[in-house]
């Protein structure tokens, strides 16, 4: 099953340790893309946050993902939505 993970920042990245913290959010995604659970994701290029789009069984497993970020809840909050994709390449 396929979600959409909306990202919205909330912290300043310019204090030394939410930098580190969003250095560990980074790592984070590029081991959900190895193991083929993150298919897309970046920021918006107007600020407004992030898109993630996850190959996941359910949503549990979203929100255990989602959970192991340590930047989760600490610089943004994630709003997440089953999806379908409709235009497959």
């Amino acid at each position: 099953m396929q979600f959409a993970v909306l990202l919205t920042w909330f912290a300043d990245l310019g204090s030394p340790e939410n930098t580190r913290l969003f250095h560990a959010h980074e790592r984070h995604m590029v081991k959900l893309y190895q193991q083929g659970v993150l298919q897309a994701g970046g920021p918006f290029l107007d600020s407004a946050g992030s898109l993630l789009l996850l190959e996941v069984p359910d949503e549990k497993t979203v929100t255990h993902w989602l959970g192991a970020d340590p930047a989760h809840g600490v610089l943004y909050r994630a709003q997440i939505h089953p999806w379908q994709n409709v235009f497959k390449s």
